[in-house]
């Protein structure tokens, strides 16, 4: 786990992160946002944004909680169709707010909540796009 994040999040309150990537796109652009991780509260619930420790590759990662299990969690990317099932002891922290366009928003903003269901809740179908999306870029990248 990255020990550095872990412990400015327990000494602090809050890891300042400036996600790298397209994994959270639409809501986070690539080394343009920041995000206020802040630590967990209890458990983990559906559509929260969580920062992680993935061991196969010895990266932290923002992704979102779609389904809560017993000591684990499924989380994706909001610009993924992969789910990724992690354990309750590789949880870093939560994000609490981003900045974007100048400002602060929070987790608990109306126009925020409304994105998240309507960007989860729709799953199966940009589950669907995001696959016809990646095929098509492979038969694009072999004509070149």
């Amino acid at each position: 786990m990255d020990e550095i994040k872990l412990k400015i999040l327990q000494e602090t309150g809050h890891y300042l992160s400036v996600p790298s990537g397209v994994s959270m796109y639409p809501m986070l652009k690539n080394k343009e946002n920041v995000v206020d991780i802040v630590p967990v509260q209890g458990r983990l619930k559906k559509y929260d944004a969580a920062l992680y420790y993935r061991p196969t590759d010895n990266k932290c990662v923002l992704h979102r909680v779609l389904r809560v299990g017993e000591g684990h969690y499924i989380f994706y990317g909001d610009n993924c169709h992969v789910a990724e099932y992690v354990e309750e002891d590789q949880i870093i922290g939560v994000a609490d707010r981003f900045f974007r366009g100048g400002k602060w928003i929070s987790v608990k903003n109306p126009w925020y909540l409304m994105y998240v269901h309507l960007w989860c809740d729709l799953l199966p179908i940009r589950v669907f796009v995001f696959r016809v999306r990646d095929k098509l870029r492979k038969v694009l990248c072999k004509r070149k």
